[in-house]
């Protein structure tokens, strides 16, 4: 927290305000942030009852007054000139969404070899975009990057889509970052490396699957499916093969975080749904993620496939043999 507060002060610019929210801390979190602060006017301290990442988030939204948001997870830091540069790109395209680069570094040495993380793999997009338009590029390219921390935004932008980040959720990000592109008219990428994101144990990212992951991502994936069927009218062609691919992306990663768990776990969980419940989860979270091939085999070993490939063959002899008379 001390860390991230003094990158905030040791900006090479200086008209920003930072909504520092606590989120029903219970350690010392908030006397460490205040005191790094230091009475420091631009610090607007917050405080509510512990409802996770996103809840914060809102609270800080709703209590933001500047005509860009951004967000600085209080394990992380900016560069020294982070805030100069975005705010120069900003407005010298008039943006409404502005998309940058981050690098690692690890809270332990250990670290680095249990979760190795990297954002050096996007290439630099030059121009300002449509939003549609960017994040269709982004898929083309494999290098969508769904972290709100690695953009900031207009606040009148939020406001007027009514976008918020769904509580309750672990990895709400994937859900609230795509439905942004969106509504962004005009939107770049600044291939800088400004955010510094700290990898420690214990971090959401960082632990192992869990339930909450996979009905997080299963929900996500839902709800991307959903939106995307609601305002297809409205999206361009690309963006609509895009937002398919993404959903496809969280789907697949409810599906790894669905194998990773204990199995008991997931069958607890499963017996306590009802079953169009049990359905819908099905779909998403434990068959829709396995590879084409692997399905095609999944199908194959069935006893209906079996049934009906048997069925079938007197059938498909007559059409082959058809086929070589015509010839």
């Amino acid at each position: 927290m001390g860390e991230c507060i003094e990158s905030l002060l040791h900006q090479t610019f200086s008209d920003f305000e930072v909504v520092c929210v606590n989120d029903g801390s219970t350690d010392a979190s908030p006397a460490v942030a205040k005191r790094a602060a230091n009475g420091d006017g631009r610090f607007v301290f917050v405080d509510r009852e512990n409802g996770g990442l996103s809840a914060a988030r809102n609270t800080g939204l709703a209590a933001a007054t500047g005509e860009y948001v951004s967000f600085l997870d209080s394990d992380d830091r900016y560069a020294a000139c982070a805030l100069e540069r975005l705010d120069e790109a900003l407005r010298s395209n008039d943006l409404d969404l502005l998309d940058f680069s981050a690098t690692t570094f690890y809270e332990t040495p250990d670290m680095r070899g249990v979760h190795e993380e990297s954002y050096d793999y996007r290439d630099a997009v030059p121009g300002v975009h449509g939003g549609q338009d960017l994040f269709a590029l982004y898929w083309q390219r494999r290098q969508f990057v769904s972290s709100a921390c690695f953009h900031v935004m207009r606040r009148s932008l939020l406001e007027e889509a009514q976008l918020t980040f769904c509580e309750g959720l672990l990895h709400e990000d994937e859900l609230f970052t795509p439905v942004l592109y969106a509504h962004a008219q005009r939107a770049a990428y600044l291939d800088e490396q400004l955010y510094e994101r700290r990898v420690r144990a214990g971090s959401i990212m960082a632990t192992p699957a869990s339930m909450r992951r996979v009905t997080s991502l299963a929900a996500i994936a839902q709800m991307l499916h959903a939106w995307l069927i609601e305002h297809a009218d409205g999206l361009s062609p690309k963006f609509i093969d895009a937002f398919a691919l993404d959903i496809a992306y969280v789907r697949d990663a409810a599906f790894r975080a669905a194998s990773a768990v204990d199995p008991a776990d997931l069958n607890v969980f499963l017996d306590g749904m009802s079953l169009r419940e049990r359905a819908e989860f099905n779909l998403v979270a434990r068959y829709d993620g396995l590879p084409a091939a692997e399905r095609c085999r999944a199908a194959e070993q069935s006893r209906d496939y079996r049934v009906g490939h048997a069925a079938l063959a007197v059938p498909r002899a007559m059409k082959g043999l058809l086929r070589a008379v015509k010839r």
